[in-house]
């Protein structure tokens, strides 16, 4: 399985396990999920769509953490420095969000 069929089933997944079936999908990319889910291919979707982004941005935190609980369980892994940082154009755009309200951590335990 490629990168781009695994991210796809993945996704099909997460949204299989919602509680509330949304009524679209927005996908950062230029593939449709394969489902029976409606969703909307965005090409450049986290420079184009808020919600992308922050969903981008989440999903980069999530791996962090992660990644630094590995490093902390088994410290000769070669998992060290693999945070990485939004392109330039990426960090300037999300200046210009500043007026949103912060979104909670998964670990503030926001039920929505």
């Amino acid at each position: 399985m490629n990168i781009l069929a695994a991210s796809l089933e993945a996704m099909i997944r997460a949204v299989a396990n919602l509680k509330t079936r949304p009524g679209v999908c927005l996908v950062d990319g230029n593939q449709p999920l394969p489902a029976k889910i409606h969703s909307r291919p965005v090409i450049k979707g986290d420079a184009k769509c808020l919600s992308i982004a922050a969903a981008s941005i989440i999903a980069k935190c999530v791996r962090d953490q992660i990644m630094e609980g590995l490093d902390s369980s088994t410290p000769d892994t070669a998992s060290r420095n693999t945070r990485d940082t939004p392109p330039p154009p990426t960090k300037k755009r999300s200046a210009s969000w500043d007026h949103h309200p912060p979104i909670a951590s998964p670990s503030e335990g926001s039920e929505n």
